[in-house]
């Protein structure tokens, strides 16, 4: 083997030995992820059940969040809602 053919082999098998790795991450984290998912709908329930935006316990706060999107028709319509007293607006085109 000349030393091209070595470094792709060796690239090759280094490629492949990330692919696997990043497999088995990947496939841990869905779990880790799917745990944390059932505990935060168990939370969310909690919070819900009492009537509260959040929790406070010896580990941390759990504070429940409502998310909300603009979602602008035109450049007008998207400057005017990012000015709050309409001073030194930008001019939309």
């Amino acid at each position: 083997m000349n030393d091209a053919e070595v470094l792709v082999a060796t690239y090759l098998t280094l490629r492949a030995e990330r692919e696997k790795i990043k497999a088995e991450y990947e496939a841990a984290d869905e779990g880790l992820k799917s745990d944390m998912e059932k505990i935060e709908a168990a939370l969310l329930d909690m919070c819900n059940t009492a009537n509260v935006n959040g929790l406070r316990t010896s580990h941390g706060t759990v504070t429940k969040l409502a998310h909300s999107s603009i979602k602008p028709t035109g450049a007008r319509v998207f400057v005017t809602s990012l000015v709050v007293d309409g001073k030194n607006a930008p001019k939309a085109t």
